[in-house]
């Protein structure tokens, strides 16, 4: 019988030696060790057969070496890697000659088992960079000789490419830059994927070799920072780092086991199998798959954190123009925060620990790029603390963190805020949500990492970059208030961290403790309550026949209001948008805005259609009877007659506080409510109706100096009439003047009960008038509609936005004896767009206020020539 080859003899010591190493891991769970273990049988082998085909003698051939690179000459050989060879010739006579026994040799070791990636250059060609190909020379960084002439190596080692490092040290480091960005430009920049790639995704393996070349290449300057607290947290971040690095290193291992070849992706059933294992964890028993992802989350986190650091250390060049002017401008912003390449700290030690401080120094992240310097992290790491007991509460707190939510970057201020804990501070809630994996086939991230993309394509509306992104940005300038959209966005997935009921119910649940607790009005809650009960209900409805007037009209009957539709299909846009990178098509993009323009047309042509009839029993009503259960027969009436947006656009707490105004008006002529909400105020007022108070209400407001952004009116079949206006206070006469506010309700009532003349008012206003000049000029456009609405005529009024407007314009429709049965008020930067429904008045038609709102009460060709006629010569 014949010997066996030395080959045939090398597969079956390989194969025993690597079972047993297989058995050895289970048992242990040592990925470092293995990885190590399995580069020294490789290396024992590749020895033998050099030995066998190449030389016999020691440090043999002269001229030739071979050298182990990238992860095999790092020690670390996982069980299906490639082995990197480098061979390498002195020069290319030798190359040539030596080129059949290279072959040989590599393929005996695929004969034994092992997958070969073989390389072979001169001396010369090892000391060059190439531009196409820099990915070799960084390999070069990680050389370990194996077999050969020793001396060449020593050369190559000791003098070449340190040269070559030397020399060319910007360019690889460039090139180290652009290709972890173009890496991470694969996994859209983020860790937190539900099935993430453990070797070259952000946080993997490859970004712990990237810190390891920048060590090597930065120059010392770069890697010793100036500040204590600055090296102090390097030192601990690279430490968490080496644990992270132990960490995947078994992880990887284990994956390669288990599917038998060179696979780095922990896919949901993998998960499971590690969880199982309590993989790479303290103890054996089997851990949920949640949990277990969230220590795989938060080793990953440490890797980027380095990884990110050290990058953004590399010199020259590597902060746009941009960001300099960003950068500049930031130093006027918020004093006492020194900005230095790109990142920003507090003035002095004790500001970290005062909240309001460090709250405005998230909010300077959120309006501005930049990253926190290494010595804010290490003292905002210290104080959190003492933060945690000196933050502010209820309102105060909402407003300063509205602040930070309505910045253009505020989710990576956010994701800061998180990744430090001072985000659960504020929030206690979204710790559930932290790095959890929920699992489906659609969402490809974390659920907080879902958040902050969803808030991240929100403000990329503010400066939009494609057709469709244009078409949602013009939404979103027409939002009322953003920040509740954004609050809406950052809390509509916080259930998800609850096994019990639907993680919508959980969600509300969650967002109605956290509005109460920050002292969000009635409104203002309902707002984003609504919005988080109904964000899955957009997608649901592009699932049926957008065309179809059925789908339309239920889904509009659901939003029940332009601004709840605006709201309601960004953050649909967003959610989408934030799922996958692939999820919001070009064709699901159509179709969602095609049912926004649906939808948003049916709602402005059936404003006044549904009149509440006095015996409506809807789930709106019952939410405001279950506020006074003993005076249901008397809100029904107040209700009966007014249009269902009404409803739709108020809370049941202000529908009651209308009815409670209502009842007054037996002894009081009028009721005023005032409200200041984010950068405006509201004045909601409730009388009998009578000519001109409409137009009288709005002259007086002018006569304050308040410039008036949105108004509604509302009558119901009592001729009670229930008047909303929006205002800026442009000279702060509320603000800055408390006593103020009493005596603007005061001259509201006065007006509104006829006692004090709104002309003597504007009179006394007009000599403080100031005139600006517009820069834009807006031509005036009537527009009337006889056939949308069934009950009324609808009018539209295009015109500038000028002190004194809305006064005119309705003023205008009383002398021409038309009732405003609702009033939609909007402004657009200098252009006013109002829309009104009327009617004739009493004296014209006595039917005007009646239930059934008749069809004649429209007004017929002849008023509305003379209305349009009046209100181009009062606008001109």
């Amino acid at each position: 019988m014949p010997a066996p080859s030395s080959t045939a003899t090398l597969r079956v010591e390989y194969q025993r030696t690597s079972d047993t190493m297989r058995e050895s891991f289970v048992d242990s769970q040592d990925g470092a060790a293995l990885v190590k273990r399995r580069a020294a049988l490789v290396d024992h082998l590749i020895e033998r057969l050099w030995l066998e085909h190449i030389a016999s003698e020691e440090y043999g051939p002269q001229g030739l070496t071979l050298a182990a690179i990238g992860g095999y000459g790092r020690h670390q050989l996982f069980p299906h890697s490639d082995i990197d060879l480098l061979f390498v010739c002195a020069n290319t006579a030798l190359e040539g000659s030596h080129k059949v026994v290279i072959r040989r040799l590599c393929q005996d070791l695929w004969d034994i088992g092992l997958r070969v990636s073989a390389t072979t250059r001169t001396v010369e060609e090892c000391e060059r960079l190439s531009e196409e190909n820099p990915e070799f020379t960084l390999s070069l960084l990680d050389r370990r000789y194996i077999a050969g002439d020793f001396a060449l190596f020593e050369d190559l080692d000791l003098e070449r490419i340190p040269a070559l490092v030397e020399r060319r040290r910007q360019p690889l480091l460039s090139a180290i830059a652009r290709l972890a960005h173009a890496r991470h430009a694969k996994f859209q920049r983020t860790l937190f994927h539900l099935e993430p790639n453990v070797k070259d995704g952000p946080g993997g393996l490859r970004d712990f070799h990237t810190c390891a070349w920048l060590a090597q290449l930065l120059p010392e300057s770069a890697q010793s920072p100036a500040s204590r607290y600055e090296s102090e947290l390097l030192i601990e971040r690279r430490d968490e780092s080496a644990l992270a690095h132990q960490f995947l290193l078994t992880v990887r291992s284990f994956l390669h086991y288990r599917s038998q070849r060179d696979d780095n992706m922990l896919y949901w059933q993998a998960q499971d199998d590690v969880a199982a294992q309590n993989l790479a964890l303290v103890g054996k028993r089997p851990v949920d798959t949640a949990r277990w992802m969230r220590q795989y989350f938060r080793h990953a986190r440490s890797i980027d954190w380095l990884t990110r650091q050290m990058l953004d250390e590399i010199p020259n060049g590597r902060i746009s123009f941009i960001d300099q002017i960003r950068q500049w401008r930031s130093r006027t912003i918020l004093d006492g925060c020194p900005v230095e390449d790109g990142r920003i700290s507090l003035k002095t030690v004790p500001e970290y620990a005062d909240a309001n401080r460090v709250l405005a120094l998230f909010q300077m992240l959120a309006e501005q790029r930049l990253q926190l310097s290494w010595e804010a992290e290490g003292h905002l790491g210290e104080s959190l603390a003492m933060l945690a007991e000196r933050l502010p509460e209820g309102a105060e707190l909402w407003q300063r963190f509205r602040r930070i939510l309505e910045g253009p970057e505020a989710a990576q201020s956010l994701r800061t805020m998180h990744a430090m804990g001072i985000l659960e501070l504020i929030l206690p809630e979204f710790h559930g949500v932290d790095a959890l994996v929920v699992r489906d086939a659609y969402h490809r991230y974390t659920v907080d990492e879902h958040t902050f993309l969803i808030l991240e394509h929100l403000h990329a509306l503010e400066q939009p970059a494609t057709e469709w992104e244009g078409h949602f940005a013009e939404i979103l300038r027409e939002v009322e208030e953003p920040a509740l959209l954004y609050l809406a966005a950052l809390l509509h997935d916080t259930g998800k961290s609850r096994s019990e009921g639907s993680h919508t119910e959980q969600s509300v649940w969650i967002a109605d403790t956290v509005t109460q607790r920050w002292g969000l009005t009635a409104s203002q809650r309902e707002t984003v309550l609504r919005l988080i009960r109904h964000h899955l209900e957009m997608s649901l409805a592009l699932r049926k026949d957008i065309f179809d007037a059925e789908t339309v009209r239920a889904f509009a009957e659901l939003v029940g209001t332009p601004n709840n539709l605006r709201l309601l299909t960004l953050l649909t846009y967003a959610d989408i948008h934030s799922v996958n990178p692939e999820a919001l098509t070009p064709w699901k993009a159509e179709n969602l805005w095609r049912l926004y323009m649906a939808t948003s047309n049916y709602l402005d042509r059936t404003v006044d259609e549904d009149r509440i009839a006095v015996d409506a029993e809807t789930a709106a009503i019952q939410k405001i009877i279950a506020l006074a259960p003993n005076e249901s027969a008397e809100i029904h009436s107040f209700l009966a007659g007014l249009p269902q947006r009404y409803l739709r656009t108020r809370s049941a707490p202000e529908v009651l506080e209308h009815w409670q105004f209502s009842v007054q008006l037996a002894s009081l002529p009028a009721k005023v409510s005032l409200l200041q909400a984010a950068a405006w105020w509201e004045c909601n007022l409730v009388t009998r109706d009578r000519p001109f108070l409409f137009a009288d209400l709005a002259g007086t407001l002018t006569a304050w100096g308040m410039d008036i952004i949105k108004a509604d009116a509302f009558s119901n079949a009592a001729g009670v009439v229930i008047d909303t206006f929006r205002f800026l206070d442009r000279y702060q006469t509320l603000s800055l003047n408390p006593g103020e506010a009493e005596r603007f309700e005061k001259s509201l009532m006065d007006v509104a009960n006829g006692s004090v003349s709104v002309e003597r008012l504007l009179a006394a206003r007009a000599h403080s008038a100031r005139t600006q000049q517009n820069k834009i000029r807006v031509e005036t456009k009537l527009s009337v509609d006889n056939e949308s609405s069934t009950h009324s005529t609808i009018l539209q009024v295009i015109a500038q936005d000028t002190p004194g407007l809305l006064r005119r314009i309705s003023l205008v429709m009383a002398q021409q004896a038309c009732d405003i049965s609702v009033a939609l008020i909007d402004t657009e930067g200098e252009m006013a767009i109002d829309v009104f429904y009327l009617t004739h008045s009493a004296s014209e038609a006595e039917r005007t206020r009646s239930e059934t709102h008749a069809e004649n009460a429209k007004l017929d060709a002849a008023s509305v020539e003379h209305l349009q006629q009046a209100l181009t010569a009062a606008l001109l």
